[in-house]
């Protein structure tokens, strides 16, 4: 996000596709938390559609998927070439205050009990 909003003071005509991407991260936040739910409630007991959950699943790592090549391709690219050292030290300074937040903390925990929850299910699958 510091990337995003660095690039956008940078350079306006790549604020566009700066915030497109910049916005997946709220659905990208929104299908996680879900899906933790769902497989949390299983983990507890609850009943489980294993069909449909494998479907969300393989969906919602598409989805990632989609948007780190999204990343790679243009906003890493474009950051390469308009940023400057400064601008880079920066970021990374920004970056390191959040590094202890309780919001960092919370948002890895869920995203490698979901990581985890998908590679049981993949190797079950395979």
């Amino acid at each position: 996000d510091f990337l995003y909003r660095k690039l956008r003071e940078k350079e306006s005509l790549l604020a566009q596709d700066a915030a497109k991407l910049e916005s997946q991260h709220v659905t990208l936040q929104r299908s996680t938390k879900e899906l933790l739910g769902v497989v949390r409630r299983a983990v507890d007991g609850e009943g489980l559609d294993a069909y449909t959950l494998s479907k969300q699943l393989l969906a919602y790592t598409a989805s990632y998927r989609r948007h780190f090549e999204a990343e790679d391709e243009t906003l890493f690219e474009a950051a390469r070439e308009h940023l400057t050292l400064d601008d880079w030290v920066e970021i990374e300074t920004e970056a390191k205050i959040l590094e202890h937040a309780e919001r960092v903390l919370s948002i890895q925990e869920r995203f490698l009990a979901l990581r985890d929850y998908i590679h049981r299910i993949d190797r079950l699958t395979t």
